[in-house]
């Protein structure tokens, strides 16, 4: 334990929690071609399509036109395509089952390191750029400039044991035309998923933007994704409307049915006008644990938000410096939703109105074990936690130390922690 300074002449105790942010893992290892069955080269500057034959000497210049010479990729014929540092255009590409992507290579195919030498794949602002396949990796790759109505970057639709690593997903955008409520569109703007078992490893998620929800990631039904130490940085949505109901949710990651694996990423940065900054789920109860989340904005929710009988588990995380410009600074439940955070540090999140660090109404149930909650603002009540309209707050060995009133709620079971100004338990 370690003690902390929360106002002149004032110290409590507080939970050691890190608050270190994620790096990536090291770039440019190289992958173990001996187990390939094929290998095919593509180069920017030496490759051919019209007389290229894929090989070190003779490579292609396209990665369609690779994938439509690879023929018989199979379970136990995988094929490996090797792709050298370049810009190149490529619009409405499929991959293929058992086909894996490596960029980043010299001209030479001899070292590899994508950070050095990227490998940058480029819709130009004109279409989608990668639909994902099932068995596929993508990994040392950028990925840019798509543009469509889902998954600008990336599309991953009934896919199975996909891995994308390594890879930046940046500068995409997912737009809509003739909107309806069923239509699925203007979602995802780096990348979309639905009813995919997606792995997603050391990559960047950063500056991307759609024009309804999940400006970072949109991840629909099951079975769900896992993310594992990326980057989910300034993405944003856009104002969008049907029928007089604002649609824009989840500027860094919308999870509709959906429960991924969030684990030690970092979510910074996100925004949207309606709810969930950094991440909003609906009928979703995702896994997040050692994860920083911060700087997110919205109107509802500036860090996460969660709607329609969500059961998130938030562990070993910081929630830090979000801002709702109505209620949650750090976190909004509502509806019957019942998140269990614990061992995690909610610090200087504000909310313009309610709910500083956490706001929660309709028959919600949101416990607060072995955290701290300190320096946390509202502008109207619950500086700490505000729970309304048949919510409960159930609060095991915390501390609160707050600006503002520290707890606001119609039904509230506090034990075993340490709340400025005292509470009961």
């Amino acid at each position: 334990m370690r003690s902390i300074r929360l106002a002149p002449g004032t110290r409590v105790l507080a939970l050691m929690i890190g608050v270190s942010l994620h790096s990536h893992s090291a770039m440019g290892s190289n992958p173990d071609l001996a187990s390939y069955s094929s290998i095919h080269h593509i180069s920017a500057t030496r490759g051919s399509d019209d007389n290229g034959d894929g090989s070190i000497a003779s490579p292609w210049a396209s990665l369609r036109y690779t994938l439509s010479q690879i023929k018989n990729a199979t379970e136990s014929k995988v094929h490996a395509v090797l792709i050298a540092s370049g810009t190149y255009r490529t619009q409405n590409v499929s991959m293929k089952p058992f086909v894996h992507l490596y960029g980043g290579y010299d001209e030479t195919f001899e070292s590899r390191n994508p950070e050095l030498e990227p490998t940058i794949l480029d819709g130009r602002d004109q279409s989608g750029v990668i639909d994902g396949a099932s068995h596929s990796i993508l990994d040392g790759l950028t990925i840019t400039r798509g543009r469509t109505r889902y998954g600008g970057g990336l599309c991953f639709y009934e896919v199975e044991s996909a891995t994308l690593s390594n890879c930046r997903i940046v500068d995409n955008y997912a737009y809509y035309s003739n909107l309806t409520l069923d239509s699925q569109r203007g979602i995802g703007g780096g990348l979309y998923c639905e009813d995919s078992s997606l792995m997603i490893v050391d990559c960047l998620i950063a500056n991307n933007d759609a024009i309804d929800s999940g400006g970072g990631i949109c991840c629909v039904g099951s079975p769900a994704p896992t993310l594992l130490r990326c980057t989910i940085s300034n993405n944003l949505n856009h104002q969008s409307h049907y029928a007089g109901i604002i649609l824009s949710r989840g500027g860094g990651i919308y999870c509709f049915r959906c429960s991924p694996s969030i684990l030690q990423c970092t979510l910074h940065g996100n925004s949207t006008p309606q709810s969930g900054g950094g991440l909003f789920g609906y009928e979703s109860s995702p896994l997040i644990e050692d994860c920083t989340i911060s700087a997110n904005e919205a109107q509802n929710g500036g860090g996460m938000a969660f709607n329609a009988e969500c059961t998130p588990a938030i562990s070993k995380s910081r929630i830090l410096r979000n801002k709702a410009s109505t209620n949650g600074g750090g976190l909004l439940t509502y509806r019957s939703s019942a998140p269990v955070i614990s061992n995690c540090l909610f610090e200087g999140n504000a909310a313009m109105k309610d709910g500083g660090a956490s706001y929660s109404e309709s028959e919600c149930t949101s416990t607060f074990i072995h955290c701290d909650l300190i320096q946390n603002e509202a502008l109207g009540e619950g500086g700490g936690l505000l729970s309304i309209r048949t919510s409960n707050l159930v609060i095991k060995n915390s501390i609160l130390w707050n600006r503002g009133d520290e707890i606001v709620s119609d039904s509230v079971s506090v034990s075993g922690s340490c709340v400025q100004g005292g509470w009961p338990g």
